[in-house]
């Protein structure tokens, strides 16, 4: 009788989409540590760390590098500081909260006697997709904006998306506060419009909807909206037609393109890491070498896109969520291209989730069509690699940042008194953990330089390898070393 019970538990939607919610919450939970900062993480901390919010405004004017570029999100995590502190995992921990928002966000969709069973299907494993996933692991980790723009673009898509089949008020004004809000939060998340019209657009559905009576209904949200869309658009083009772009200048390329899609479809922890794979002067022979591990999961996709792509065929259309992502895409790559802006997955966070309900839809094609033993072999070994890749992503030491808090610690030991350290990065990472006593940052000992210690980050070597080959002809003594840092001593450089 109990076993009876258990089945027709299981057999309840609600059952499994709590199950789904609770275990990404575990995975989610397990994201989370306080490991290092590294250094784009330690200039956000620095900037949202002061005192008061006037001391916060000062800082969009000293610093001009992409962080000006995300003030909704600076200014949230300066609250965010003064109620939880400024620790790594303190900081890392509003994490959490997006993504508490997101998950609660699926849960009330598919708690909607109204969906459909093929669209619940296609949330649970656009769920599970999301969370057992290496690339949103990864930056759980970072105290960064790109989790809560992913979670906030997720809201938005998904509200688009019930809004265009039901049409009730409550997701039209939650997709509009996300749009204000995401915006508000990094300038790129505009090119998030360009997904979503290209989508209403190409969606159907769109019968559903009355936009004129509901910005009638809602005229003061909307204007609010307008306005707020309106001021953060000239703040943008202010920051990035300025004396400074906000970003690194250099003309992006299809190696962008294939990084992002590297990143997208799960292979970060079956290949090498980033930095080595960006500073690899032989990519192909570099993922070569990872052949193995790579493969099949190359196989799962090709089989997913295969079957869906008849599908699509003999329908004579394309997946909505493909196109809005390919459109959103092409209009980011033209507009980076003209103004030089070389751009790596996180910054087209706002895509995923086009991405991630696309694979959804792949997935649920395949379950239904088919031989039975195909269907449970491709997607359990999708499922396996995608679980390994996740797992390595958070717990292999092979893709863990950069231990700066130890290499402070190890300067600190060695350094005698009164000693000048050169720290060849920028000076953020080094301040946040405290050293900030006669330090040279970003910078080498010059001809004139008296003696002292110099930090190496290893991951420099692509822009500073004239500068660190001049410093080694000084044959100065190596005091530490491991794969990412080397900490030298030297004597005077005069001549």
């Amino acid at each position: 009788m109990s076993m009876n019970i258990v089945r027709e538990m299981w057999r309840k939607p609600a059952t499994i989409s709590l199950s789904i919610i609770i275990l990404s919450i575990v995975v989610l939970s397990l994201s989370v540590n306080d490991w290092s900062f590294w250094l784009d993480e330690a200039i956000t901390a620095e900037m949202y760390s002061v005192d008061t919010f006037s001391e916060l405004l000062d800082q969009f004017g000293i610093y001009m590098g992409s962080e000006v570029q995300m003030p909704g999100w600076i200014a949230f995590m300066w609250a965010w500081c003064k109620l939880f502190g400024s620790s790594e995992y303190a900081l890392r921990s509003a994490n959490f909260l997006f993504m508490g928002l997101l998950l609660m966000y699926f849960l009330c969709i598919l708690m909607r006697r109204e969906l459909a069973g093929r669209e619940r299907k296609v949330l649970w494993i656009a769920i599970v997709l999301s969370v057992i996933n290496p690339f949103v692991l990864y930056n759980m980790n970072e105290a960064r904006c790109n989790i809560p723009m992913f979670a906030i673009s997720f809201i938005n898509v998904l509200s688009l998306w019930q809004f265009m089949k039901y049409g009730k008020r409550i997701d039209f004004l939650i997709c509009v506060c996300c749009l204000v809000v995401g915006y508000a939060f990094n300038m790129l998340y505009g090119f998030l419009y360009v997904a979503m019209a290209a989508y209403i657009l190409y969606d159907k559905s769109r019968r559903h909807m009355h936009w004129v009576n509901l910005c009638k209904g809602n005229a003061v949200v909307v204007t609010i909206a307008v306005l707020l869309f309106v001021t953060f658009t000239v703040y943008y083009l202010i920051t990035v037609f300025g004396e400074n772009k906000g970003g690194q200048i250099e003309r992006p390329g299809i190696g962008n393109i294939g990084y992002v899609m590297y990143e997208f479809t799960g292979f970060g922890g079956l290949g090498p890491n980033k930095n080595t794979l960006r500073e690899s002067d032989d990519k192909v022979a570099l993922l070569l070498s990872y052949l193995p591990y790579i493969i099949p999961l190359v196989l799962c996709y090709l089989a997913l896109f295969v079957h869906s792509l008849r599908k699509y065929w003999q329908d004579k259309k394309i997946d909505g969520f493909f196109f809005a992502f390919i459109v959103g895409f092409a209009v980011f790559f033209i507009a980076a291209f003209v103004i030089q802006f070389r751009f790596w997955g996180r910054h087209l966070f706002f895509l995923y989730p086009y991405w991630l309900l696309f694979m959804a839809c792949c997935i649920c094609h395949f379950a239904n069509g088919g031989k039975r033993m195909v269907r449970v072999a491709v997607l359990g070994l999708f499922a396996v690699l995608i679980a390994i890749s996740s797992y390595r992503m958070m717990f292999a030491n092979d893709y863990k940042k950069e231990n700066v808090k130890m290499i402070v610690d190890e300067c600190r030991r060695l350094r005698l008194p009164g000693e000048w350290v050169y720290w060849t990065e920028s000076k953020s990472t080094a301040l946040y953990y405290g050293l900030n006593d006669r330090v040279h940052f970003a910078s080498f000992p010059e001809d004139d330089s008296d003696g002292g210690m110099l930090v190496w980050f290893n991951r420099l070597r692509p822009y500073k390898e004239k500068e660190y080959s001049e410093f080694l002809e000084l044959k100065p003594q190596l005091l530490y070393e491991d794969r990412e840092f080397a900490v030298y001593r030297f004597a005077s450089c005069g001549k």
